[in-house]
């Protein structure tokens, strides 16, 4: 069995969740297209929240996360826990096309946040056509500047992943 039980923290004040199993973890503050993809696929897969099934909110000084916790009286959401662990040990993404969408929406973010300058730095750099600076979004700046889209796609991830 891959998923665990939630266990108290030394420092922790708030209810007892012992009869419950530790599902997907987010930081909402922080948000990351991978991780918050699979948290809602997760969510989902597990039926969505109801009496058994919780997103539970808990933090420190380091920030606050979220998480999902399956009851150990609902057997088939804990069985639905157990296959959603499964997956994520065969694969790291529960739903390629959710991800990608969420990715594709934090790069066009990112790129209409950029001022010209920094754009055309990011093209020149990719050796692209620095005309692709003036692209309204990240899709048509994918169709005239791939390496520059990519570039701009790994600063998204690691701006949420900070």
């Amino acid at each position: 069995m891959r998923i665990q039980k939630w266990t108290k923290a030394s420092n922790y004040m708030g209810e007892d969740m012992s009869e419950y199993y530790k599902g997907l973890a987010r930081r909402p503050r922080a948000p990351n297209a991978l991780m918050d993809s699979n948290f809602e696929m997760a969510l989902e897969l597990l039926g969505g929240e109801s009496e058994t099934v919780l997103v539970c909110s808990f933090g420190s000084w380091t920030g606050s996360f979220e998480q999902i916790l399956v009851h150990e009286s609902d057997e088939v959401a804990v069985a639905a826990l157990e296959d959603v662990a499964e997956r994520l040990a065969e694969y790291p993404v529960l739903d390629d096309e959710d991800h990608s969408e969420r990715e594709d929406k934090a790069t066009d973010v990112l790129w209409k946040e950029l001022g010209l300058r920094e754009r055309i730095e990011y093209l020149v750099k990719h050796e692209e056509s620095i005309f692709a600076a003036r692209t309204d979004n990240a899709y048509d700046l994918y169709h005239r500047a791939e390496q520059t889209y990519y570039y701009v796609q790994m600063l998204a991830n690691e701006r949420e992943d900070a």
